[in-house]
């Protein structure tokens, strides 16, 4: 009886180190932000409150991260952002990478970009989330974009902060039990 009470002690100990272990960044997270949504009878945005929501995974030594956004009122349908890829990742920092592929939508593929002809144009944005005293910020990341004519040269280069869906969001663990 001793050798079967200490068993399941051992067992207990080791599931409880095992389970601490566990990714940090790992679980549901949900903040709010300030965005706007589509007027109900006129053509213009109004002010609106914005979830987003952020859900880490970790399988075997891959992270997956999943994060959709929604009007926080519940109005409007949720907008799921599956395109993110990781980059890169450590205990309290994910990088991940958008790229948002070819634009050729310049009229018959074609446009003028700092006065020479552009053929397409391609966006990658670098967003980071990272975990701090509890806390896990998204900081919307960074969209650089490139124009390219139609032998694939660079014409022009620029980046701006991204906006999709925030800047700078703060986001607290999802915990059903309070």
């Amino acid at each position: 009886m001793k050798r079967i009470l200490s068993l399941t002690l051992l067992y207990i100990a080791i599931a409880t180190t095992s389970f601490a272990q566990e990714c940090k960044m790992c679980g549901d997270w949900v903040g709010i932000y300030e965005s706007s949504k589509p007027h109900p009878t006129e053509d213009r945005l109004i002010p609106a409150d914005h979830k987003l929501y952020i859900r880490i995974k970790k399988v075997e030594n891959n992270i997956i991260v999943r994060i959709k956004d929604r009007v926080a009122d519940n109005s409007a349908e949720f907008w799921y952002m599956n395109d993110w890829k990781i980059s890169d990742f450590s205990d309290n920092r994910i990088i991940l990478v958008w790229d948002t592929g070819i634009d050729d939508n310049y009229g018959e593929g074609w446009g003028i970009k700092d006065g020479r002809r552009c053929a397409y144009r391609r966006d990658v944005v670098y967003a980071s989330i990272e975990l701090r005293q509890g806390i896990l910020y998204f900081d919307g990341g960074t969209n650089y974009v490139t124009w390219y004519d139609s032998n694939d040269k660079i014409i022009s280069t620029f980046n701006f902060p991204n906006h999709v869906p925030a800047k700078n969001v703060t986001l607290y663990k999802d915990d059903d039990d309070w």
